[in-house]
């Protein structure tokens, strides 16, 4: 076997707890993700050369690639339509592969041979995707697990209380800590990074990375990772708001993310915005009126083919009118989880109905506190963000080209929004 396509599954209702955080081949089993293990076998089966099709995040995927080793492998990622029919994918990317060699079509989700395999019915039998994984001492025992006691693998990196009761089989990966007086197992899997409180109790359940579990948590045949959870045995799912409960710890984008010059620009706003929110403050201050008010959104992730299904809490001022009720949103901006320029987050109710050339648009700019419409001065009813105001801005951040590129286009987004953004 030389040459080998991979095809990887596409949307699946039932997988919202995993799919809203990556594509389902990066879902992480037993500390790494099913591509990785899937490349390794491949590459023992003695392949050489491998395209990875995906309608699902390929950006996503590719970068997952470019920061991990390949296991001796030519791997390419290609995009994937959504409307792929089988058999189809095969002829589409022929010529990606050296002209001699056997091409082997490897659909994911069709295979039950693990780990080169996604759970077909996911919501039903993916936690017994997990109960198999348990009988390959190969695929639990990775480095720095050990097996503490007969069926609870426990890695040289976790922090568990003494006080807490390992039932088999059990899994806890690197860098999880898990408090006093809590129960793991049967049938648990707690990925590297989560932080389990005390008094929780975990049975027949998975735990993504970085998850938070509160103290006296009980979760029961569930799936969880950061906010949202599922009940396996009959595919529910919803997403926790009170992060008492559960919490995505590593749901904050690196600083690095946001260019300095955005952060340091952002700053700069905040600054010369203060006196007048503090103005406004006083002068509003008899009217007993909240200081803060808040809104549900989804903020847009560039290279996510899919609309994302997790909310984010976004503040604002209520005592004035908008751009200055932005004011709090500066802030998200030099913290690095929001840029200046690009697409204005939106509520569900409002995305809910967004489709074709509007929802594409809207996943290719980063979530911002300034739509390009805005500051291009295009947006019907822009609320006093005239051109001169924003000239100096545009400079400094090199968006111009951007900017220019989008032109009218980017206008005519704004008109196809039923209700009006933040």
């Amino acid at each position: 076997m030389d040459n080998v396509l991979l095809v990887c599954p596409g949307p699946k209702p039932a997988g919202r707890v995993f799919q809203r955080m990556s594509p389902l081949v990066l879902l992480p089993v037993f500390g790494r993700t099913l591509l990785d293990r899937i490349l390794e076998k491949l590459a023992r089966e003695g392949a050489c050369s491998v395209v990875v099709a995906s309608s699902d995040r390929p950006g996503e995927i590719r970068g997952v690639l470019k920061e991990s080793h390949t296991w001796g492998l030519d791997v390419t990622v290609c995009n994937l339509d959504e409307d792929y029919k089988t058999g189809g994918a095969l002829e589409r990317f022929r010529e990606l592969f050296p002209a001699a060699g056997e091409i082997r079509e490897l659909l994911l989700e069709d295979s039950h041979d693990f780990p080169a395999a996604l759970p077909g019915d996911i919501h039903l039998s993916n936690h017994q995707f997990f109960e198999k994984a348990f009988e390959d001492p190969k695929l639990v025992g990775e480095l720095t697990m050990r097996e503490a006691s007969e069926g609870v693998w426990l890695s040289r990196k976790a922090s568990v209380h003494p006080s807490v009761v390992l039932e088999p089989p059990t899994w806890i990966g690197p860098g999880v800590k898990i408090g006093a007086d809590g129960a793991v197992g049967p049938g648990a899997v707690i990925e590297r990074g989560a932080f389990v409180d005390r008094n929780a109790i975990i049975r027949d359940s998975w735990v993504g990375p970085d998850t938070y579990v509160g103290r006296g948590v009980e979760l029961r045949q569930s799936h969880v990772w950061g906010s949202g959870i599922s009940r396996w045995c009959n595919g529910r799912f919803f997403e926790m708001e009170d992060s008492f409960f559960l919490e995505d710890l590593g749901r904050k984008r690196k600083v690095s993310e946001v260019d300095l010059v955005s952060r340091f620009v952002a700053l700069l706003i905040m600054l010369g915005w203060t006196p007048r929110v503090a103005i406004e403050l006083i002068f509003n201050r008899r009217t007993g009126e909240k200081l803060l008010g808040w809104k549900n959104v989804l903020l847009p992730v560039p290279g996510q083919s899919r609309i994302p299904e997790k909310t984010t809490r976004l503040k604002r001022l209520n005592f004035v009118s908008s751009p200055l009720s932005r004011w709090p949103e500066l802030f998200e901006v030099v913290r690095g989880r929001m840029t200046l320029i690009g697409m204005r987050p939106m509520s569900l109710g409002q995305i809910s109905g967004l489709r074709g050339e509007a929802a594409r648009c809207w996943r290719s700019y980063p979530a911002a506190v300034f739509s390009s419409e805005e500051v291009a001065g295009t947006e019907t009813g822009a609320p006093g963000l005239s051109g001169k105001r924003f000239k100096l801005l545009i400079a400094c951040l090199g968006r111009r080209k951007q900017l220019g590129e989008r032109g009218d286009k980017g206008a005519s987004v704004s008109s196809l929004f039923e209700e009006k953004t933040l």
